[in-house]
């Protein structure tokens, strides 16, 4: 029936009654009465003559008297619509009351409310529809019980055009399902690929923007058994192709781009039914949601909006909190976090935002994070964490301090991940297995720097450097599938061993003075295996002597067995080292009163003869509480035509030393030695891969390489190289040393 138009009725025969109360709507909302159906946009007429006050169950400010209920089409969330009274033309001589509803239980409170009083030329009322669509129901009535009639128009200003969409904010913890109408929509100019097979009416959907790395679902339905289709669009340019499509039976999976508008196109020839997007990411730590994966360094959104408050007991409170978690990254790497400005970040909000940076521990309840909050932007723009042992993700909580505040912006992060030599992280191994795992090749870009002698001329590459190791420690580099690796001992010095077969160990000795750099190059994923030296006596560090050494028994495991015979103390985090052959008789000194261990344990030193059977024989034994009585640990070579075997620790069962130490040498130049072992004449030349015989040199002590406090009666034997031949008639005597401290087993 058209609004505000009189209309006659013709009784013609008999004689009867009727009643038109009986049937005029309008005159109640919901089970009372039967609403006026409107569909938006338009123009609407109301008339208050005959209608009643009780059938109105919901309730306003003021009291409303004689009214009518007009209800429309269901609407998006976020659809505005524009109320334009035409206030000239009522006739109720008291104000008309103006209040729209999203249903008609009882005791619903208006979702906003005007009167005739405030009219004026050109005067409208905006209402925004609430998140979950729907339908509105719209009540017209009088301030005090006059009755009167009138127009008003309804507009839709937005969700007919991508240009004007819906607004709609989207549950984080599981998604949001809203109902939709398109009875009233025109059909969108999208000229472009869409998921629609011809032009439709259509309506628009914006969700908040979400965070980066968010993952969605959508899925859409109709009303009865037909056709429903949803693009998903990220632009609204008439050529754009859609992101994702659904339809009635198939849903579409989206990866959202960090802080860009999505949209949604709806269209359904049946007209209503419902959409549903879904949020897999972002909202919790773990199950059922689970943090939104980006790759570090990069500049990424985040959103709180619509995110639920997490319960983290181990750290302080935090609301509407979302999170992120990268990829696995090598243990040592710094990640650099900032949501200031001066350091790429940005922030709006209306309240303190606050971030807890958690590295690699997990989704759980109980760790610890380090803590930072946008109050520190002046005097702390950044916080950092470094991955520990072992490697692994780093995650990133992002909330407010204060309930009920939201907030978004932009945090950048910077890692040094080993994409050059010079920005490799430090990578600490142990005495087993230490292993580098390879997650993010395919992420990285081509190194531009020379190739490895035995790799691929391009390719990514990751660096990183071993932790300071004690001089002569053997790494050995496995491959675990197929790629190179290769040991430099700087970043601008030669290459120390390159390796590209699996199932072969590669190894690279440190002389801890000089880093220790590992670069591995390979198409894909890549794993490879550290096994170091020196944690038992079966795997020795090498020493070359003389020389200045350093150690580090951090990571050193206390070693089992029995030495012969027994030292006075036992050893704790013990490292072993082995020598080259020295000659019989020669006189080492050893220097390590400058190694202090920790929780004032003492150092303690033995050194065995080479074999590892039951550690061999002591040939000497020597603890810093010596020192007292002389800066040097100094001994005599065994009669054997091998290298020693040194063992150091502490006393203290969690005591643990680093530090360097020297060792000088007074070769002896009589015995018997191996080819290839150095040999010193008192005098100081040396004769290699030779046997010596007839010549005896004592009492010599050795302080650094000098050799002093020797006399000679007879002749005395002076700058003489022997090679193979006999010195005969020559003897050298003198004065025993009296620089040796320790005790001999021999």
């Amino acid at each position: 029936m058209p609004a505000g138009v009189p209309i006659a009725l013709r009784i013609s025969g008999g004689v009867g009654y009727f009643d038109t109360n009986y049937y005029l709507s309008g005159d109640g909302c919901g089970s009372t009465g039967t609403s006026n159906g409107i569909t938006v946009p338009g123009t609407f007429y109301f008339n208050l003559d005959g209608a009643t006050s009780a059938g109105s169950s919901v309730s306003s400010t003021r009291p409303i008297f004689n009214d009518v209920f007009f209800v429309t089409e269901v609407f998006l969330p976020g659809t505005v619509l524009v109320f334009t009274p035409f206030c000239d033309n009522f006739t109720t001589p008291d104000p008309t009351m103006f209040a729209v509803y999203t249903s008609c239980n009882t005791g619903t409170r208006p979702l906003a409310e005007w009167n005739s009083s405030m009219c004026s030329p050109g005067t409208t009322f905006i209402v925004v529809v609430p998140n979950g669509g729907g339908q509105l129901w719209i009540r017209v009535g009088s301030a005090n019980d006059t009755l009167g009639s009138g127009s008003f128009s309804v507009d839709l200003a937005n969700g007919d055009e991508c240009s004007t969409p819906a607004t709609w904010l989207v549950g984080l913890s599981g998604g949001t399902q809203v109902s939709y109408d398109v009875t009233p929509a025109t059909p969108s100019p999208i000229a472009g690929p869409g998921c629609f097979n011809s032009p439709s009416a259509d309506l628009w959907l914006a969700p908040q923007l979400f965070s980066s790395g968010t993952k969605l679902t959508v899925s859409v339905s109709s009303t009865t058994y037909g056709k429903a289709f949803v693009g998903v669009y990220s632009s609204c340019d008439a050529a754009a192709a859609p992101l994702a499509c659904a339809n009635q039976s198939q849903y579409a999976s989206v990866d959202a781009p960090g802080g860009q508008q999505l949209v949604l196109r709806i269209a359904s020839p049946l007209r209503t039914g419902t959409v549903t997007l879904s949020v897999s990411t972002g909202d919790s730590c773990q199950y059922p949601s689970s943090p939104n994966a980006i790759v570090f360094p990069g500049r990424f959104f985040f959103n709180t909006a619509g995110a639920d408050s997490s319960i983290m007991p181990a750290e302080p409170a935090m609301n509407n909190d979302v999170f992120f978690t990268s990829q696995t990254l090598l243990e040592g790497t710094i990640v650099t976090l900032s949501l200031c400005g001066q350091f790429g970040g940005s922030i709006s909000s209306n309240g303190t935002v606050v971030v807890a940076l958690y590295a690699n521990l997990g989704c759980q309840a109980w760790m610890v994070p380090v803590l930072w909050n946008s109050t520190m932007c002046n005097t702390q723009p950044t916080v950092s964490v470094t991955v520990p042992s072992g490697g692994g993700s780093v995650f990133v909580r992002i909330g407010s301090a204060s309930p009920a505040v939201y907030s978004s912006g932009y945090f950048n992060v910077t890692t040094m991940t080993g994409l050059a030599c010079d920005s490799a992280p430090v990578v600490r191994t142990n005495p087993y297995l230490g292993k580098i795992i390879w997650t993010n090749s395919a992420l990285m870009p081509n190194s531009t720097t020379a190739a490895p002698s035995c790799g691929p001329a391009y390719g990514p590459d990751l660096w990183f450097e071993i932790k300071r190791l004690s001089s002569g420690t053997a790494v050995d580099a496995y491959l675990n599938q197929l790629g190179t690796v290769a040991f430099y001992s700087g970043c601008a010095t030669p290459e120390l061993v390159c390796g590209n077969r699996t199932a072969i160990y590669y190894r690279a000795i440190a002389n801890g003075f000089d880093p220790l750099i590992g670069r591995i190059r390979a198409p894909g994923a890549q794993s490879v295996s550290l096994s170091v030296s020196g944690d038992e006596c079966s795997s020795q560090n090498v020493l070359a002597l003389p020389g200045q050494f350093y150690v580090d028994t951090t990571d050193m495991t206390t070693s089992s067995g029995t030495i012969v015979p027994e030292v006075p103390i036992m050893a704790y985090h013990d490292i072993w080292f082995t020598t080259q052959p020295i000659l019989v008789g020669s006189v080492i000194s050893i220097s390590a009163c400058d190694l202090v261990p920790t929780l004032n344990a003492s150092l303690e030193m033995a050194v065995l003869k080479s074999s590892c059977a039951n550690w061999g024989s002591l040939v000497a034994y020597w603890n810093s509480t010596m020192c007292a009585q002389s800066p040097l640990f100094t001994f005599t070579a065994p009669s054997i035509a091998t290298g020693l075997t040194i063992r150091l620790g502490t006393s203290g069962y969690n005591s643990t030393v680093q530090g360097v130490f020297r060792i000088d040498v007074q070769f002896a130049t009589t015995g018997i030695v191996t080819s290839g072992a150095r040999v010193t004449t008192a005098a100081g030349t040396t004769s290699t891969g030779t046997t010596s015989t007839g010549t005896t040199s004592t009492g010599t002590t050795s302080t650094g390489t000098t050799s002093t406090g020797t006399t000679s009666t007879g002749t005395t034997s002076t700058g003489t190289t022997s090679t193979g031949t006999t010195a005969i008639g020559t003897t050298s005597t003198g004065t025993t040393s009296t620089a040796t401290t320790g005790t001999s087993a021999f």
